[in-house]
């Protein structure tokens, strides 16, 4: 497992929870043997990602393929172990894209029901055999193993820019985001962090950078230019054609200047998973979907008891 809990108990020798066996199919068939010979035992079966008990792990990361591909109609049927980067190498080398989700196995993502609008179909291998695609996304875990599904898929854009900005509070943020889904010209994907998030990755970035005098210089002229403690950062990708990302972009730095926001480097994405851990510190993630209307309330309650929780427990 790689949830935040189970590597801080590997970090602490804690082998409490390891299973018995972890088992590493290559095709559903094998899927399929493996849950009928558990289920006639009784033997409790997972994929490592849920949070159920099991003796034996199931891990699909042998699964990995693209099974069938269908450009007109712009569907692939695609294995279950596959990553959202190894699904979108084998889709670029044929020309074709996928959503923009990033996970760390497309059947455990399909189970968490978020963010699937583009999941046509699924197949749910369980002892009795599959069960039909009709199966809602969120609840399959719980039945059985998802070991491939139908995704709707679409040409490569002839054009990706990415931009990175610096709001003001989170508020301007949230608006930016709000007005760029409504009216964007080319497909956008956005991602908006908080004031406390902005300042840890700047803070990160410095720690696991080399600190030269130049360096230091340039973060502090940058800095000074720089919204003040409640900054939020923006990241915004534009995907399509070159004509639409270039409207898209004098459309949003409009927006972006009426909100009170500037152009900026970010630190570059890394995995700051072990240099927590080596501080006995873990990071876990809570997903959830809301509408645009109350998106500002969940945000606000979820925070307050992340809060509370952290100061109660930690």
């Amino acid at each position: 497992r790689t949830d935040a809990a189970s590597l801080l108990r590997l970090r602490n020798a804690d082998l409490v929870q390891v299973p018995d066996a972890v088992v590493c199919p290559r095709t559903e068939a094998e899927v399929l043997a493996l849950l009928q010979i558990c289920a006639r035992a009784g033997i409790a079966v997972g994929n490592g990602k849920t949070r159920h008990p099991a003796r034996v792990i199931c891990d699909l990361s042998g699964m990995s393929e693209i099974l069938s591909l269908d450009a007109v109609s712009g569907l692939a049927q695609v294995q279950a172990g596959i990553t959202s980067a190894e699904l979108t190498r084998q889709l670029s080398a044929r020309g074709m894209d996928f959503d923009p989700a990033e996970f760390s196995g497309l059947g455990c993502w399909i189970t968490r029901g978020i963010g699937t609008d583009n999941v046509m179909d699924a197949h749910l291998t369980t002892p009795q055999g599959s069960l039909p695609s009709s199966v809602l996304p969120g609840a399959p875990a719980v039945f059985g193993i998802v070991t491939a599904a139908t995704l709707r898929i679409r040409p490569v854009p002839a054009s990706t820019l990415h931009l990175d900005y610096l709001f003001p509070d989170f508020a301007s943020g949230f608006a930016a985001m709000r007005e760029t889904q409504r009216e964007s010209v080319a497909q956008a994907a956005l991602r908006l962090s908080d004031a406390d998030e902005t300042r840890f990755r700047r803070r990160l970035a410095a720690m696991t950078q080399a600190q030269t005098l130049r360096r230091r210089i340039t973060e502090v002229v940058r800095g000074l230019s720089q919204p003040g403690h409640s900054a939020a950062a923006l990241s915004i990708t534009f995907r399509g054609r070159t004509a639409d990302v270039e409207i898209s972009r004098k459309r949003f730095a409009a927006l972006a200047r009426k909100l009170g926001a500037q152009a900026w480097k970010a630190p570059t994405p890394q995995d700051y998973r072990p240099l927590l851990l080596d501080r006995g510190v873990t990071v876990d993630r809570v997903r959830a979907s809301a509408s645009w209307s109350s998106l500002p309330m969940l945000y606000a309650a979820l925070r307050t008891a992340l809060d509370q929780a952290m100061r109660i427990h930690a």
